[in-house]
Formats: structure tokens, sequence, C-alpha cells
């Protein structure tokens, strides 16, 4: 879990950082879920893993804000992919956010580079009845 949410995502961004330095409109954008603010029963290692991947963004949102390099995160909540098809087909996309969502958003971030910086868009469902941690 580690390797796949954190370390891929560093390494990933150290070979590409040469690259972005060149761009005048580098932007580095990392999926982490609302699970990287919030701490979930029997997800321990995920949780972990994402807070760290959170941590990462923001240092390097830091470290290359100057350099003209946006770094932002994206935390949504559970999201209705293939993925979850095929490994919770208990799930249905009511209640869900759908991936077309997710691609607006990273469409907005990398569209507006004004001067409104923005750090971190958590994204929630709409939900019939209050969400419950």
């Amino acid at each position: 879990m580690m390797a796949i949410n954190v370390r891929v995502p560093f390494y990933l961004t150290q070979q590409a950082l040469p690259y972005l330095k060149l761009s005048s409109a580098a932007s580095i954008i990392n999926m982490i879920s609302v699970v990287g603010h919030l701490g979930y029963p029997f997800q321990s290692i995920y949780t972990a893993s994402k807070h760290a991947l959170l941590g990462l963004t923001k240092s390097l949102a830091q470290e290359y804000y100057k350099q003209g390099i946006r770094v932002h995160a994206i935390c949504p909540g559970g999201v209705y992919t293939d993925m979850i098809k095929i490994s919770r087909p208990d799930l249905t996309p009511d209640g869900m956010i759908m991936p077309n969502e997710i691609a607006d958003i990273v469409h907005f971030l990398l569209a507006n580079r004004g001067n409104a910086v923005i750090d971190e868009i958590v994204v929630h469902r709409l939900r019939k009845e209050p969400f419950l941690v």
C-alpha cells in the first residue's frame, strides 16, 4: 500500500521535476482520498498511506510554488470506478462520485492558473442522509 500510494508518486515527481521546471504551466495533481483526513476502521494502512501522500503533496506545493509548479491534492470520497464495480459488487453508483466528476475537477485545476491558488479539494457526494464517520 505504501509503495503504490506514497513511493510511486514520490519517484514519479522526482523524475518529472526537471521537465516540469521547463514548463510555464506545470502542475502536479495527487489523488488522495477523504481518508487522508479521516481514519476509517479496518483501513489503517490505506489511511496511513493517504496521510503520507497528503503530507508529501503539501510539502511539494511549498517547495516548488516559487518555481511556478503548482501541486494540488484532490481528496474524493467513494468514486464508482471499474475497480469498485469488480471488487465491491454490493455497491451501486448511487451516493458515489463518478469518475467524470473528478476529471472535471482536474480539468479545472489545469485550465485555471490565475492568482487564486487551490492547494486541496475535498469532494463529497451529496447524500440524502447525513454522512457519519
